[in-house]
Order: structure tokens, then C-alpha cells, then sequence
């Protein structure tokens, strides 16, 4: 531990330990990456749209042996789609030209797995809601939205995983005009994959 942070508080210094380990591996890649840094300074050519959950076992660009540069990503918690992530999406495939979305579900999710906690108490009890208190509960309530439908959902997690990949790539192209005309007009592919994340193992399905 730093001097520094042996000076602060347990929470200070142990944040302080985290943001000096980062520094080091944030000068590694800088020195790994100096000619690459240089190439890409003024513009971005990303070969693709990748879109996934924020689960800290679903690195995407790790996942895909990505180079800098090569993926053009949004990463939210349930890979749940709201303005800002279509949003980016959007100028992903207007702005940038990019002909290609992955979108990247993952196995064991928490939040599919805290709106299938839901769909089982409703099975039991008709007047189960979600209650809408935080930002976390409207992205549980989306996704119990996503699944609810299929009845296998209340005990399959794998099945309410891929319901909910699917209801968000069709939400996207329901909301996005230029998204759904890229598509249309043969410019944009959109591909689902599934990340095991128990092996590591990546298969896309559609």
C-alpha cells in the first residue's frame, strides 16, 4: 500500500491501492498501444456495434479479443435498452458508418434473475408487482416485462434470459427509424450471441 493511502482512512486507502493499480496498467497499455493511440486520435473506424450487460464477467472486448478501436460498445445492466444506449447505437450507425450489431446476452444473469423472482411470486400471488422505488427496479420491471409472457419463465432462467435478449432487439428496431431502415435497406446486421460465463464459451444463435 502507498504512503498515501496507508495516510487516509480503510475506504479512502483501499480506493486509493485501486486507482494506483489502474494508473500502472493505464501506462502499460498507453506504451503497448503508442502507435495505435496515435493512428485512432482524430477519428474512429469501429468494426462493429457490440451490445451487452454491465456484469463484471461479461468484459466485451476481452470476450471478442478486441483491439482498440475495433468495437463500438454500450453495456448497461440487463443489456436493457432505454434513450441513451439507442441513442448511441444510433450514432453508431449513422455517424460512424459500422454495418454490424452484436448483441451479446450472458448466462446466470442477476437482474433477469431478480425479474424472474418476480414472475415466480406472481405465479403464486396475482397481486405481485414491481414496486418502482429506484432506477434498478424500473430496469427489473422492464425485463419482468420482457419475460412475463412465457409462463416456462418463471423457473427457467436460460429461457427468460433469451426472451429478454429478444424483446430488446426488437424494441430497438421498433424505436429506431435508423436502425430498423439500415436494416431494411441491407447496410446493418444484427446478430444475438450467448456468453457461458461458467466456461467462457461465446455461440451466437441468431
Amino acid at each position: 500500500m502507498s504512503a498515501k493511502a496507508k495516510a487516509k482512512g480503510p475506504i479512502e486507502g483501499s480506493a486509493e491501492v485501486v486507482v494506483d493499480h489502474i494508473l500502472l496498467k493505464s501506462a502499460h497499455f498507453e506504451r503497448k498501444n503508442t502507435r495505435l493511440i496515435h493512428e485512432l486520435s482524430n477519428a474512429q473506424h469501429p468494426r462493429y456495434i457490440a451490445v451487452g450487460c454491465s456484469d463484471s464477467r461479461v468484459p466485451i472486448e476481452d470476450i471478442f479479443g478486441a483491439k482498440l478501436g475495433e468495437s463500438f460498445t454500450i453495456r448497461v445492466a440487463g443489456t436493457v435498452l432505454d434513450i441513451p444506449e439507442i441513442g448511441s447505437i444510433e450514432y453508431g450507425v449513422e455517424h460512424l458508418g459500422v454495418g454490424l450489431i452484436l448483441f451479446i446476452a450472458h448466462t446466470n444473469c442477476g437482474a433477469v434473475s431478480a425479474a424472474q423472482e418476480v414472475l415466480k411470486k406472481e405465479s403464486k400471488d396475482r397481486r405481485a408487482k414491481v414496486p418502482i422505488k429506484t432506477p434498478l427496479d424500473k430496469t427489473i420491471k422492464d425485463i419482468y416485462e420482457n419475460i412475463k409472457a412465457n409462463p416456462r419463465n418463471a423457473h427457467d432462467l436460460h429461457s427468460a434470459i433469451m426472451d429478454n435478449a429478444n424483446a430488446e432487439i426488437r424494441k430497438l428496431l421498433s424505436r429506431s427509424k435508423v436502425v430498423r431502415d439500415a436494416v431494411k435497406n441491407g447496410v446493418l446486421v444484427v446478430r444475438l450471441g450467448v456468453y457461458e460465463t461458467s466456461t467462457g464459451a461465446l455461440r451466437f444463435v441468431k
